[in-house]
């Protein structure tokens, strides 16, 4: 036929009935004629029933039994208009779909030809078994799909409108609801616990530019085995600049903090305000010693950044009061100052209780793990378990920190009695 004009009297005027029972078929058949499957993709099903009926350009069908490895669905499908794939329009419908970890890295390796990120296989491991349910009906580029995910750690419902948009671009707009799920096995730390979240998200993606803007709402989450409710979250994305919000209502955690952050440039630039109208330290897990441990107080960042080594700006702390059992606390304003690059480090601390300035060209986690150990040594009140003991550097780590360079620390000690106490209670400096 030479093209598919001239083919056309085949696509459209004859109809096929096949059905294959208990049938092994590569994914590279399916490729050409169900449209997201590549080629190159190497996926046998085994013990397949198929069927497909009607014409080439306007066809349906059953998939049931399809497994492979150990990932097994049954659905429907219908596709119509496949010489023009771009405008074909399709429906799918897999009510049962389920899988584990090693049948999904093996498939995503397959349809993605590289080998899967660890992390996330770590992750999917975690999860277990998964069941899905998807439905999804439109064009290649307008179209309507639901999820329904579940495995032991919980469920996950996410719907999606996609659409086109000017210039070759893609319109999405969607909503997700978490129930209950066991977000700290996910993540394997003890510290989280079961999330629910419902949130929305929409915008666009355009020569290989995303805006968006999304609203997140936490009902609960449980964090160091303590329940935290009424948590909002909404934030705009746009041209590599973020703009947020976040509100926690939780009478043990109430705050609000507005920001933005520029991300165009290598460093990127923040600019953060936090209020913190309570903060129960003894019930985020922050100072389990005293019962009443409760801090407010306002924080103000200007920034760049992303690790203590390159960061640049400052830090502004406005009406902090810490109150415990026995006293209440105002530390009145202090302000942090940062100017560090690779060969020169600088922080200082002005405050009403204490001065200080660091001057160094070793890195900071250099700096601070020594410290870290000499305070021990020094104020053994300060340590806890086992960390308490003595630090010594040896003959080449002492060499190596001489050819860097020398430190300097310079501390002016004011009214610290009060402050050092909300760290370490009774203690006082003479």
């Amino acid at each position: 036929y030479g093209n598919w004009k001239r083919f056309s009297s085949f696509t459209d005027s004859v109809r096929m009935d096949v059905a294959l029972n208990n049938s092994d078929v590569h994914s590279r058949t399916l490729s050409y004629i169900i449209p997201g499957i590549p080629r190159q993709a190497d996926i046998m099903l085994n013990g397949a029933d198929l069927t497909f009926t009607g014409t080439v350009n306007d066809f349906n069908g059953e998939l049931k039994n399809i497994v492979t490895g150990g990932t097994r669905l049954h659905g429907t499908y219908a596709v119509k208009g496949v010489t023009d794939i771009k405008k074909a329009w399709f429906d799918l419908d897999i009510p049962s779909l389920s899988t584990d970890a090693f049948s999904l890295e093996n498939l995503a390796y397959e349809f993605l030809s590289q080998e899967p990120d660890t992390a996330i296989i770590n992750m999917l491991h975690r999860a277990g078994n998964m069941e899905m349910a998807l439905k999804a009906v439109g064009e290649m580029n307008n179209f309507d799909a639901d999820l329904n995910l579940s495995s032991p750690l919980g469920g996950i419902a996410a719907k999606a409108e996609i659409s086109s948009a000017v210039n070759n671009g893609i319109k999405f707009d969607g909503t997700v609801e978490v129930e209950g799920f066991e977000l700290g096995r996910l993540l394997a730390t003890n510290t989280l616990g079961e999330i629910y979240v419902n949130g929305k998200l929409r915008g666009t993606v355009s020569n290989g530019k995303i805006d968006a803007q999304g609203n997140v709402g936490v009902p609960l989450i449980r964090f160091n085995d303590n329940i935290y409710r009424n948590i909002w979250i909404s934030a705009a994305y746009e041209d590599k600049s973020v703009n947020g919000r976040i509100v926690s209502l939780d009478p043990g955690l109430r705050l609000s903090m507005a920001g933005k952050a520029n991300l165009r440039d290598s460093l990127p630039e923040y600019d953060l305000t936090l209020n913190v109208k309570n903060a129960d330290l003894n019930k985020l897990g922050f100072n389990k010693r005293d019962s009443i441990s409760v801090i407010t107080g306002d924080i103000i960042a200007q920034a760049s950044g992303t690790n203590p080594d390159n960061l640049n700006g400052t830090i502004s702390l406005e009406n902090i009061v810490y109150t415990s059992s026995s006293d209440s606390v105002a530390t009145g304003s202090m302000l942090i100052t940062g100017r560090n690059n690779p060969q020169y480090k600088f922080l200082s601390l002005e405050s009403e209780f204490a001065d200080a300035r660091f001057i160094s060209r070793l890195s900071y986690l250099e700096v601070f793990d020594y410290l870290r150990h000499v305070i021990y040594d020094y104020i053994p009140a300060l340590a806890t378990g086992d960390t308490h003991h003595a630090y010594h550097r040896d003959v080449d780590e002492e060499n190596r920190m001489s050819r860097s360079g020398t430190s300097r620390f310079k501390l002016n000690v004011k009214k610290a009695n009060n402050v050092a106490a909300i760290f370490v209670p009774g203690f006082s400096i003479a």
